[in-house]
């Protein structure tokens, strides 16, 4: 009984904790620190994206000023690899949102 006992105390500890940071009380704007938590992670996931548009860009361009045999495969990659980062960021915000 005194290990069952103190698992519910660390449980009610941990839910208490997650209580306090998941509502700031009663209010007419409900905010929650969770919701503020989420806020980065979304400007993470824009950069993300931002950053794979410049790649793109980079590679156009240096594709373009050199003719390489690569060049098509390496467009194709690239491409390939633009889909899987918008289809993984759409899933993580997807995520984001729902938790």
């Amino acid at each position: 009984f005194g290990k069952q006992k103190e698992r519910k105390n660390i449980m009610n500890i941990g839910n208490n904790i997650l209580d306090f940071w998941g509502s700031s009380g009663e209010s007419m704007l409900s905010f929650s620190l969770l919701t503020l938590f989420k806020i980065p992670f979304f400007f993470l996931i824009l950069g993300n994206i931002l950053l794979v548009i410049l790649l793109y860009l980079r590679v156009k361009i240096l594709a373009d000023t050199f003719s390489s045999p690569a060049g098509k495969p390496i467009k194709l990659l690239l491409k390939a690899y633009i889909v899987t980062t918008i289809i993984v960021s759409l899933i993580a915000v997807l995520l984001i949102i729902l938790a």
